[in-house]
């Protein structure tokens, strides 16, 4: 299965028989190990959920939700609002949203994400406001090349496809967001944050951030820290980074 990556059916421990290729197994099984039930309801579009939270979405949004759920685990979204750069189908936004968040801003550039979205913010009742765009350090339109859609989308810049997005000035939407936390998770447009002034920057609380490069990482702690934030969490590899503001 692994040498040919072709479907095979998959019995779980749990009862659960899939139909899976090895790429979506390893994935579906991490998620069934954290503790959650897993429906399958096409080739590649699960729906998994547990006494708390319902999703559906890709196997990659399962390895998403994964990667995620330990690191953002904070203390820090009671009654605030999010914004969430980068809402990929929607994990993050649910996850912010039941720990306690009011309010999420979702920016994703990718229309059939967006549509998971719009279905996920439904399945959980998220208080939500979603914006068709990307971010950078300017407005702009940018055509995207890419192989396919999944979580790396963007990243490369390569690939038979191309897609139109729409670019929104990072610096604005900090502004008009009236956020208390911001996550990015946008595969490299995070480097924005380095335009944007201290002032504007200083409007958020807390950033949790996914650096796509060691480059991008020191640039952002450099950043951040001069304007005023603290380290307080990060991974071994400073790839994901969240910062609180000091006084």
């Amino acid at each position: 299965m692994k040498k040919s990556n072709k479907d095979a059916k998959i019995l779980f421990r749990d009862g659960s028989s899939l139909r899976l290729n090895w790429s979506q197994y390893w994935k579906v099984r991490d998620v069934l190990l954290a503790g959650y039930k897993v429906d399958q309801l096409d080739n590649d579009l699960f729906r998994i959920h547990d006494s708390k939270i319902t999703l559906i979405g890709s196997s990659d949004m399962l390895r998403s939700l994964i990667e995620q759920v330990g690191f953002y685990n904070l203390d820090i979204y009671q009654d605030k609002i999010v914004l969430d750069i980068g809402g990929f189908q929607g994990e993050s936004a649910v996850l912010f949203w039941k720990m306690g968040a009011k309010m999420i801003v979702v920016y994703e550039p990718v229309p059939e994400h967006q549509e998971i979205i719009k279905q996920n913010m439904s399945l959980n009742n998220v208080k939500s406001e979603m914006h068709e765009a990307g971010v950078g350090s300017l407005d702009s339109v940018k055509i995207i090349s890419y192989e396919t859609t999944d979580l790396g989308f963007g990243n490369d810049d390569n690939g038979p496809n191309e897609l139109q997005i729409r670019i929104q000035n990072i610096a604005s939407v900090i502004n008009e967001s009236h956020a208390n936390v911001a996550k990015f998770n946008c595969e490299g447009a995070e480097e924005s944050l380095v335009d944007v002034p201290s002032e504007v920057l200083r409007k958020i609380d807390f950033y949790i951030i996914m650096a796509h490069t060691p480059e991008i990482s020191k640039a952002i702690i450099n950043k951040l820290t001069f304007s005023g934030f603290s380290l307080f969490k990060a991974n071994k590899k400073r790839s994901f980074l969240c910062f609180k503001k000091l006084p």
